[in-house]
């Protein structure tokens, strides 16, 4: 990889073996994200994931970053077990990761990235609390969801709602910090220190459109829209980040509500606006393209190439999970905002 924005050589990531056909361009009406680990519909959680002990997955570290890369495990599951939301602490020493553990219900682990250490820092006396999808926070705390306020989804009591909770470093003082009515997802550090996250907004609203990015102090307080009030474009922004040398830009995947998570990949910056479009600076694919708020259930149900989990390393170039096409298979790709897509592996 030439590129000048990759002065890196060893990439961390996910290696997991799909469900079925790895080239499989359709699901059962919600896309193909269930086949990949992911839950079926983008509103649910880690605990709707079905068959969570039937994956063949590990983490890993690729390198050199290309075709001909080599995978070095750091963490290879036993049991199946579903290995999810992994988050590399800054120092590059140590991660957090979301799997099943005990009493099979999903767990905080952390382990080292060399692959010693691994512990599970979410307590183990809860047998009907699910624990997932953490982040460090510069305070050398952890943010994370957890099921415990026992709620459920107004339309489907079968859909348990997760809240964001933060812990000590090690597991310890555990206390809530969202208290909505549905779900919070995603939480991540913006370049200001502040915790952005997702929250789905149901009451008196028409909530297949109203999943907001929201933002609040890593203590809880503060909690605003960052992006998307009073909008019915997008319908969710998951797995979005701060973009690295801008005080506001972030980039995320839009997507639908009755549909998976995969889908586009976007780029916002609140500063230009946060309603529906008016804060959007490009979609990728798409330069020189003015985005349209289309007011959609199943919104990226038929548009490609779909995307996963960006990751952006400068202002103009992201890494990210990739299907171009309905008959391709997943890879990482570096992308730019000039439509250029660089495969850097795929299996």
């Amino acid at each position: 990889m030439a590129n000048p924005a990759i002065d890196f050589d060893q990439l961390l990531l996910i290696r997991r073996v799909p469900h079925g056909d790895p080239r499989r361009p359709h699901g059962r009406g919600y896309g193909v994200g269930e086949y990949i680990g992911l839950p079926r519909q983008s509103s649910k959680c880690n605990p709707n994931i079905e068959q969570p002990f039937a994956w063949e997955n590990e983490i890993a570290v690729l390198s050199p970053l290309g075709p001909e890369g080599e995978f070095h495990t750091v963490y290879h599951s036993e049991g199946g077990r579903l290995i999810t939301d992994v988050d590399l602490h800054w120092d590059a020493d140590r991660m957090l990761f979301s799997m099943p553990g005990s009493h099979d219900k999903w767990h905080v682990f952390e382990i080292r990235t060399d692959g010693t250490g691994l512990r599970q820092l979410t307590p183990d006396d809860q047998p009907d609390v699910h624990f997932y999808d953490a982040c460090y926070l510069p305070n050398g705390d952890i943010a994370f969801v957890s099921t415990a306020p026992f709620q459920g989804v107004p339309c489907n009591a079968g859909v348990i709602v997760g809240m964001m909770y933060e812990m000590d470093g090690d597991g310890n003082n555990i206390r809530q910090v969202c208290f909505e009515q549905d779900h919070t997802y995603c939480p991540t550090v913006l370049n200001d220190g502040r915790i952005l996250y997702l929250r789905w907004d149901y009451t008196d609203t028409p909530h297949v459109w109203n999943r907001i990015l929201f933002a609040m102090n890593p203590d809880g307080t503060g909690q605003a829209e960052y992006y998307g009030s009073n909008s019915y474009w997008p319908n969710a922004v998951f797995y979005a980040r701060p973009i690295p040398g801008h005080p506001t830009k972030i980039v995320g995947i839009v997507t639908g509500h009755h549909v998976g998570r995969v889908g586009e990949l976007v780029i916002f910056d609140p500063m230009k606006g946060r309603h529906e479009t008016d804060g959007v600076v490009q979609r990728i694919p798409g330069y020189g393209k003015k985005v349209e708020p289309l007011i959609q259930d199943k919104l990226t149900e038929h548009s490609w190439p779909k995307f996963l989990h960006p990751y952006p390393i400068s202002e103009k170039q992201f890494i990210v999970s990739c299907k171009p096409t309905p008959d391709s298979l997943w890879g990482i790709y570096l992308v730019d905002i000039y439509d250029n897509m660089v495969l850097i592996k795929e299996e």
